[in-house]
C-alpha cells in the first residue's frame, strides 16, 4: 500500500518534483514517434513501435503512468474522475506486465490545490485504487497538489487564487525519462471526436490506441449517446460563462479552452447519435503516413 500523505512529505519525492518543475517544457517532435493521450483516455506504448507517450491540459485532472523497466512498455492515463474499473485497468496492463519484472515504475503529475477540491479527490481516488492492481510499484515522480501549486493574486471573485505549475507529463518508454510538454508538434488522430468525449456517455476510460499496430481504432460501442442538451446550452453562452460552467478550474485553463469546448459541442450536435459516428457500424480507423495521422480507407468490394 502507498500512503499518499507520507509520499507527499518525503524529501526525496519533493526534490524530484522540484527538479521536474525546473525542467523547460519541450515540444514533442514527430520523430521518434509519440502518442498523445487525451482527457478520459488511457494507452500503452511499445518502445519499438512508438517510444514516447504523454498528455497535457491536466489542471484538476491527474496523469498517471506505469512503466515496465524490463521491456519499456508504458501505460499512461489522463484521469478526470471517471469510474476506476479494475477489470479495465487489468486488461490494459496485460500488454505491459511480464514475468521477469518484479517492480514497475510509477509517475504521477498534474492536480493542484484548487478551491473546489477536485484535484485532491482525484489523487485520493487513484492512490486508493493503485493497490488493487497488485503490482509492486516504485514511485519515480510525484508532482501533485501542494508540490504542483502556485498561489497567485485572484483576478475575479470566483478565482480561488491557485494555479497548477505543471499540467503535462511525457515519458520516453525506452529510458524512463520523464519531462514536461510544451506542445505536440503534430495533431493526434480524430481530435474533434476525442476532445468531445466528455459530452458522450462512456464507462471508465477510452482506450483506442493499438500499440502492436501503431494505429487508432474507435469502435462502435466505445461511447453511448451524447449530452445534446448540454452541448446546445453551452453553445449559447459567451466564452467567459462557458469557462465557469464547463471547467473545474476556469482560471487555470489553456487560452484555447473555450474554443475547444465549443468545437466539442458543435461536434456533438453534428453527430447526435452513435450511428452517425460509425456509419454502417464501421470503426473510426486512423494510421500514420509519413508522421501524419490519416483515416484508413476502407476497401469497398464491388
Amino acid at each position: 500500500n502507498m500512503d499518499l500523505d507520507a509520499a507527499l512529505a518525503d524529501p526525496a519525492h519533493k526534490a524530484n518534483a522540484a527538479a521536474f518543475l525546473a525542467m523547460a517544457p519541450r515540444v514533442v517532435e514527430p520523430e521518434p514517434k509519440f502518442y498523445e493521450v487525451e482527457q478520459g483516455e488511457a494507452a500503452v506504448v511499445f518502445p519499438e513501435h512508438c517510444p514516447v507517450i504523454g498528455s497535457t491540459r491536466a489542471t484538476t485532472c491527474t496523469i498517471v503512468a506505469l512503466r515496465n523497466p524490463v521491456n519499456g512498455r508504458t501505460f499512461l492515463c489522463h484521469y478526470d474522475g471517471f469510474d476506476l474499473l479494475l477489470e479495465q485497468f487489468e486488461t490494459a496492463l496485460q500488454q505491459l506486465v511480464s514475468p521477469d519484472c518484479t517492480e514497475y515504475d510509477l509517475y504521477v503529475a498534474g492536480s493542484y490545490l484548487d478551491g473546489r477540491g477536485c484535484s485532491r479527490e482525484n489523487v485520493d481516488n487513484l492512490f486508493a485504487f493503485l493497490p488493487l492492481l497488485k503490482l509492486k510499484l516504485r514511485l519515480c515522480l510525484l508532482c501533485v497538489l501542494e508540490d504542483n501549486d502556485l498561489a497567485v493574486k485572484p483576478v475575479a471573485k470566483e478565482d480561488d487564487g491557485h494555479r497548477p505549475r505543471c499540467t503535462s507529463l511525457g515519458i520516453d518508454s525506452r529510458t524512463g525519462e520523464y519531462f514536461q510538454i510544451a506542445s505536440f508538434a503534430t495533431p493526434g488522430p480524430d481530435l474533434c471526436f476525442r476532445r468531445a468525449l466528455w459530452l458522450y456517455h462512456h464507462t471508465g476510460f477510452v482506450c483506442c490506441y493499438r500499440p502492436e499496430y501503431d494505429d487508432v481504432v474507435l469502435a462502435p460501442g466505445c461511447v453511448g449517446h451524447p449530452s445534446r442538451d448540454t452541448a446546445a446550452y453551452f453553445l449559447k453562452l459567451d466564452p467567459a460563462r462557458l469557462l465557469l460552467l464547463a471547467s473545474t478550474s476556469p482560471f487555470a485553463e489553456a487560452p484555447d479552452f473555450a474554443e475547444s469546448a465549443l468545437a466539442a459541442c458543435r461536434f456533438v450536435l453534428e453527430h447526435p447519435a452513435p450511428n452517425m459516428l460509425f456509419p454502417e457500424q464501421q470503426p473510426r480507423h486512423f494510421v500514420r503516413r509519413q508522421g501524419v495521422w490519416v483515416p484508413k480507407r476502407r476497401v469497398v468490394s464491388v
